[in-house]
């Protein structure tokens, strides 16, 4: 049972994080959703198939028992935990967004107090755009001149635009608005351009890396633990006790962790996408650290508790190995005493037998 709990746990982590994981790259680290999947199945799949036959081959070439399994999966648990602390400090900055996790004016933000950049902060609509009835459904993401990305072209206040190599925006007001003091503007040169504002990140690969460490270690303790269920039980008893075990993982993992990590990532959505009759649909924008932070955070959680079954695991092999230790010792003692009364007594038969013969000689 406490193997199935510890087990219930992993796959929860494997299951919800792996779910999430596209999404999470997309946002994230500002790709496509194709690049994402792939960067996912790259990652994820020869991690997990390089580690459950890794997994494997120590159970045979060292002859593992459930002592040393269980020793084995406290230490890939702990390094685990380490890896996904990591990766919960590795990421991107937020997007600087107006009317998200930026006021609508660089210049305005600079001088308002916290209080006034606060109410701004979360407001798509402004003074620049209040009368173009702009619209959540889609997002299409500009980079204004002041290195602001708008959540639209509608929402900058644009009213012109030409198409090139990059589509270019004119007559921004809400771009436009940032240079007003400034003489040196030029209105031949475009306000913004579609996609959003680049900055310099270059956490992606050090996030696989240590993403393909940790799913290894985790498909590390796959086989082991089989091998820990399979010696628990009878041989009679072993297709039901496995079977048993899935059911369990299905009811306590496999269906609740999406659902539970789901729920959690929708609280980091500032953006939400909304249809002509006003219902909610998708989330078109995240906060990026407080999605990395809730992500990975509830990823570790999960491998805590799963790491403390695995202890509880180890404790319950020992005192195990250590009672059946004390049985053969028994045995043992047992079998020799009676080995040594037989003997004693074949001996006593023996010298009997001589005394008699020696007697019928005399």
């Amino acid at each position: 049972m406490i193997v199935s709990l510890a087990f219930c746990f992993e796959i929860t982590i494997i299951s919800g994080f792996m779910t999430f994981l596209p999404k999470y790259l997309e946002h994230q680290f500002s790709l496509n959703n194709s690049i994402a999947n792939i960067y996912t199945g790259g990652v994820a799949i020869p991690g997990a198939i390089v580690g459950i036959v890794t997994g494997g081959y120590f159970v045979k070439k060292f002859k593992i028992n459930p002592k040393g399994a269980s020793i084995m999966a406290i230490t890939c648990n702990i390094l685990c935990l380490g890896g996904i602390l990591v990766l919960i400090f590795i990421g991107c900055p937020n997007v600087k967004m107006a009317g998200t996790t930026i006021s609508y004016s660089s210049h305005k933000y600079s001088i308002l107090n916290a209080d006034k950049v606060e109410i701004e902060k979360f407001k798509l609509t402004s003074e620049c755009n209040k009368n173009c009835h702009c619209s959540t459904s889609s997002i299409e993401p500009i980079c204004g001149r002041n290195q602001i990305t708008y959540f639209s072209p509608c929402y900058a206040g644009c009213t012109e635009h030409k198409n090139s190599e990059k589509k270019a925006y004119y007559s921004c007001r809400c771009i436009q608005e940032d240079f007003q003091e400034n003489s040196s503007y030029n209105s031949l040169i475009p306000d913004a351009y579609s996609g959003s504002c680049t900055y310099d990140c270059k956490a992606l690969i050090p996030f696989l890396a240590i993403l393909f460490f940790i799913t290894l270690l985790t498909s590390l303790n796959q086989m082991p633990m089989l091998m820990v269920t399979l010696r628990s039980v009878s041989d009679i008893e072993r297709p039901f006790a496995l079977g048993l075990q899935l059911v369990i993982m299905r009811l306590l993992a496999y269906i609740p962790s999406p659902l539970i990590f789901g729920q959690a990532i929708d609280f980091t959505c500032l953006i939400w996408r909304k249809d002509e009759c006003d219902k909610t649909g998708s989330c078109l924008f995240y906060d990026r650290e407080k999605f990395r932070l809730v992500y990975g955070s509830i990823a570790w959680v999960y491998k805590a508790f799963s790491l403390v079954f695995f202890v509880f695991l180890y404790i319950s092999v020992r005192k195990y190995s250590y009672e059946q230790k004390n049985i053969e010792i028994d045995t043992i003692i047992r079998a020799s005493i009676t080995s040594l009364s037989h003997t004693e007594k074949k001996t006593a038969n023996t010298n009997k037998e001589f005394h008699k013969f020696a007697s019928t000689e005399d």
